[in-house]
């Protein structure tokens, strides 16, 4: 199985986690966003990171790419044959990729890819902004999801979503931007739950 792309992607980093938590390993290709790679553009048309193939079968896209490993590997992380834990998965996906990811956007490039890829300043007034404005409304929403939640997202079992949310979660915590104990008790009580599996430690080791 090769996965293309660069590990300071967010969804590289979700594909990872997942076949780190499954203990599947990777042949990974790195390649940046519209790379000419011959065989990642066979793959990828638009250019988008992450692409993958296994023999004959070739996939684009995050979720696709993670379903794909679960159900290859008949694991329950998708929530097994019940719907409604199912439903729930897709949803905190959704959360993930849709709220939480966009408002980390600009932080995590600012204070990871350009001094760290491109080799370029930080520019500490696009963080601020972030930070103060962008961040606490999602922060906020996690917070109160959280705190009427058990010890993993989807009825206190780990599953899916929490590989999902701590891959973003973990873009907080690459660009110094995880939010304040003091305020999100709960988010950090997680983040310390989901920075306690290996499939983590392994994942953020190789960004």
């Amino acid at each position: 199985m090769t996965l293309y792309g660069v590990p300071l992607s967010p969804f590289v980093r979700k594909v990872l986690l997942v076949a780190h938590e499954l203990d599947i390993t990777l042949d990974t290709i790195e390649v940046p966003p519209h790379s000419d790679d011959p065989d990642f553009r066979r793959i990828s048309v638009t250019g988008r990171i992450p692409a993958f193939s296994d023999g004959s079968i070739e996939l684009v896209d995050s979720s696709g790419i993670s379903r794909y490993l679960i159900m290859q590997a008949d694991s329950d992380l998708m929530g097994g044959q019940d719907p409604r834990r199912q439903a729930q998965i897709v949803g905190w996906e959704r959360f993930a990729d849709d709220d939480l990811a966009p408002a980390l956007t600009d932080v995590f490039i600012e204070r990871v890819v350009k001094p760290v890829r491109l080799g370029q300043p930080t520019d500490e007034s696009v963080v601020e902004v972030a930070l103060q404005r962008k961040l606490p409304p999602v922060w906020g929403r996690l917070e109160r999801l959280l705190t009427v939640g058990g010890a993993w997202l989807v009825d206190g079992e780990f599953s899916y979503a929490d590989l999902v949310l701590g891959t973003h979660l973990a873009s907080a915590e690459l660009a110094r931007a995880l939010p304040n104990e003091s305020d999100y008790p709960s988010i950090v009580s997680w983040h310390r739950r989901i920075q306690s599996r290996a499939a983590y430690s392994s994942m953020m080791e190789s960004v």
